[in-house]
């Protein structure tokens, strides 16, 4: 089945973090083209489903794009796994079927990876879908999809204080999208951002 533009699912970019390392909030640093990272992780998320919002802990939102809201954490601390139950919970009640979830931080991440994962998740809809650094291996958690189904044993997780979305990707078994490894590049640091405006445009 090819991949389109999904009304079942609500796009969500992860924003809760504090930015401690970066020393500013993240969702207003700027890429090469003016846009914000808040600008484009709405937009990327709008090229794979309809409906997008920001999920914050605490933080006020700078400058929010048009026609997007944002869901407040519905709890303290733990980490982004509070804002993704948060996310589930809204969708489930808008009778969407889940939730497609993208931090702030990644610049690179373009949509055709979204798509990737969108695929994925429409061959498997009763399952989680997850990305993986393609060299590595390794589980990215917070770029993945997660039916509304699963909310239960998000908060199970998070009463029982087990707060490793990473861990809980693996105990439930998510389906596995590998992607090239400089997509997945966060910016934490300062040098992280000078790095990103000498990356090469074709991979920009």
């Amino acid at each position: 089945m090819p991949s389109c533009v999904q009304s079942s699912l609500l796009g969500v970019v992860l924003n809760g973090g504090q930015s401690s390392r970066m020393g500013r909030d993240k969702s207003s640093l700027q890429l090469l083209d003016g846009n914000s990272f808040q600008e484009f992780a709405v937009q990327r998320l709008h090229t794979v489903c309809q409906q997008v919002v920001i999920s914050v802990h605490n933080n006020p939102v700078m400058n929010l794009p048009s026609k997007t809201n944002i869901i407040v954490d519905q709890g303290e601390g733990h980490g982004p796994m509070v804002g993704m139950l948060s996310s589930l919970t809204h969708a489930d009640q808008n009778g969407l079927e889940g939730c497609i979830f993208t931090p702030i931080d990644t610049p690179l991440l373009r949509p055709e990876d979204l798509k990737l994962l969108l695929d994925a998740w429409v061959q498997s809809p009763e399952k989680p879908v997850c990305a993986v650094n393609q060299s590595e291996m390794r589980l990215e958690p917070l770029i993945s999809i997660i039916p509304a189904t699963y909310r239960s044993k998000l908060r199970v997780a998070l009463k029982a204080g087990n707060f490793s979305v990473f861990k809980w990707m693996l105990a439930n078994e998510a389906v596995q999208v590998t992607i090239e490894p400089e997509r997945l590049k966060n910016v934490n640091h300062p040098s992280d951002l000078i790095h990103l405006n000498q990356v090469p445009p074709q991979i920009r």
